[in-house]
């Protein structure tokens, strides 16, 4: 009897260790990492400006660390093109600032740089100017899939894009 009690105790000691260790597992992976959005992506989603919907296609490349990442890429609908350019730098106490970068068109936009700090599996960043605030959310799904979401709210109108990207 005792030979099984010692072996029982060492079999649930394993299946705790194994249930520690997967939950710690499972954490990390939930944590917002800027250096997991390196690589290239490309996906589809939709775009609405107004009244007017659109499908969404995005081919996105970035490269960097957990320190700073720069995107750049293309996104385009029936409705338009645009260029996608924006650096993302993480400060020392874990603030997330993202800004565009040199070769991003400049719209009629005032808004210069979003702010926001990871939460869990996604960064939300959110930044305004004049009448304007502009939210991006980037959140790293169960599946490996990269939400991609940006709304731009005015006094005159509102545009909203999310692209699901999946790497390439």
């Amino acid at each position: 009897m005792p030979v099984m009690k010692v072996q029982s105790v060492r079999l649930w000691s394993a299946l705790i260790t194994l249930i520690i260790l997967g939950c710690a597992t499972v954490a990390q992976a939930a944590e917002f990492h800027l250096g997991a959005l390196a690589g290239n992506w490309s996906g589809s989603g939709s775009y609405t400006e107004g009244i007017s919907t659109a499908r969404l296609i995005c081919r996105l490349t970035a490269s960097g660390d957990d320190r700073q990442v720069h995107m750049t890429g293309r996104c385009g609908s029936s409705l338009g093109n645009e260029d996608v350019d924006m650096v993302l730098v993480r400060a020392a106490e874990g603030t997330v600032t993202v800004s565009s970068g040199t070769a991003a068109s400049r719209r009629d936009s005032p808004v210069e740089n979003l702010q926001g700090v990871p939460e869990g599996n996604q960064l939300v960043a959110r930044g305004s100017a004049e009448d304007e605030v502009v939210t991006l959310v980037l959140r790293f799904e169960d599946t490996g899939v990269l939400r991609f979401a940006v709304q731009r709210r005015w006094t005159g109108g509102k545009e909203e894009s999310v692209v699901d990207l999946s790497a390439r």
